[in-house]
């Protein structure tokens, strides 16, 4: 049974946001997705530039296109997070005007369009806002943040494209090098028995049980061989499949790649799908298990070395949704390597506005039920 969280008004609304994406957004454009009264997921955009309006409307079309590919999505709520003031009325009330009208254009109602200043907020839709907006604090002041922390809604996270290496001690980062330099003396390049000889098949339960484990308790040996893989196509593409989709994708995945080794026939378009958005929803909470240690991974790996576990970072971000933090990894690794074939295919789909197809069969709340009681204007 759903847990129902009732935001009674705008101001309930606006401090309910920031749970349902896990951070506090800035400089965002956020649209909330709805099935009747039900909140059925959130996308977040980078606020646009200044435009002209023929732009302003191209970018509202993007983005309320992308909304509309959410399972039976019927209404939205837009709010736009700036850094610009009310000193001479609502900010951004051009772009938030096209974003409802290409709402409404596309069958949705709009239940509301709310603007988020430096010092305060307001509804488009409401006649009866002033224009220096309503007071921040009736947001900080709402009752809705303390029961939807009590959910379990934490705005915990890094905020959109705010992402951060862990530390690592010098003396670790130096054995790191060592494992990787003697990995790459002993081993023959091109094939898929390159990671200290060991077969595929091994690779996969050694993963399994890497990730298992509290990342604390990695070694240095443990870190070179994710760093050896994340620079190895064959080995990173079953590891990334592994981790996103369990153990026995990882399996079938090595099975595919020996074949191919062994000079058969092989059609791995499950695979190439899956590494290109298209399939079932993966897991989660392996994909944040895969971020947190090929996030320690990359610390440990020389710098010039990088680019295939920050790829690795960025497509676990990218296939939970978040396009932004995948961003900042391809920036990271095409630094490393402007040549890099993973980077470049993740870049192309990032720039591009693409997300994996599963990001849109989830709503990214699915233990509350979020109930917005909306106001007269939006009625």
């Amino acid at each position: 049974m759903p847990t129902v969280i009732t935001a009674a008004d705008g101001a309930d609304f606006l401090a309910l946001v920031p749970h349902l994406l896990g951070y506090q957004p800035e400089r965002s454009v956020v649209l909330v997705a709805f099935r009747g009264r039900r909140t059925c997921g959130a996308l977040r955009f980078d606020l646009p530039d200044a435009a002209s309006t023929a732009q302003l409307r191209r970018t509202a079309t993007t983005m309320v296109g992308m909304l509309c590919r959410i399972p039976s999505v019927d209404a939205m709520v837009a709010v736009v997070y700036t850094d610009a003031t009310f000193a001479d009325g609502m900010p951004h009330a051009d772009l938030l005007d096209v974003l409802v009208h290409r709402a409404e254009v596309s069958g949705l109602r709009v239940r509301d369009a709310f603007c988020v200043g430096v010092d305060a907020w307001a509804s488009l839709l409401d006649p009866e806002s002033p224009k220096g907006g309503h007071p921040l604090g009736e947001i900080a002041a709402s009752a809705v943040s303390a029961v939807a922390r009590a959910e379990g809604l934490s705005t915990d996270r890094q905020p959109k494209g705010e992402v951060s290496l862990p530390s690592v001690s010098l003396a670790d980062a130096e054995r790191v090098a060592r494992i990787l330099d003697s990995v790459d003396r002993h081993c023959v390049a091109g094939t898929v028995l390159e990671v200290a000889a060991a077969p595929l098949m091994d690779l996969v339960a050694r993963v399994e049980e890497l990730l298992g484990r509290p990342v604390g308790d990695l070694r240095a040996g443990d870190l070179a061989l994710l760093g050896a893989v994340a620079e190895r196509p064959l080995q990173r593409d079953v590891v990334i499949l592994q981790v996103a989709f369990g153990r026995a994708a990882g399996h079938r995945a090595a099975a595919m790649q020996l074949a191919a080794l062994d000079g058969e026939s092989i059609d791995d378009d499950a695979g190439a799908h899956l590494l290109s958005g298209t399939g079932p929803r993966p897991d989660p909470d392996r994909l944040e298990r895969g971020i947190e240690v090929m996030s320690l991974v990359t610390a440990a790996m020389p710098r010039s070395r990088r680019a295939g576990a920050f790829s690795m970072l960025a497509w676990f971000h990218w296939a939970l949704g978040s396009s932004s933090r995948a961003a900042v990894h391809i920036d990271r690794a095409l630094e490393c390597d402007p040549g890099h074939g993973l980077s470049e295919l993740i870049d192309r789909m990032v720039r591009g506005g693409r997300l994996p197809d599963w990001a849109f069969d989830v709503p990214l709340v699915d233990e509350s039920e979020v109930r917005y009681a909306a106001l007269p204007h939006s009625a």
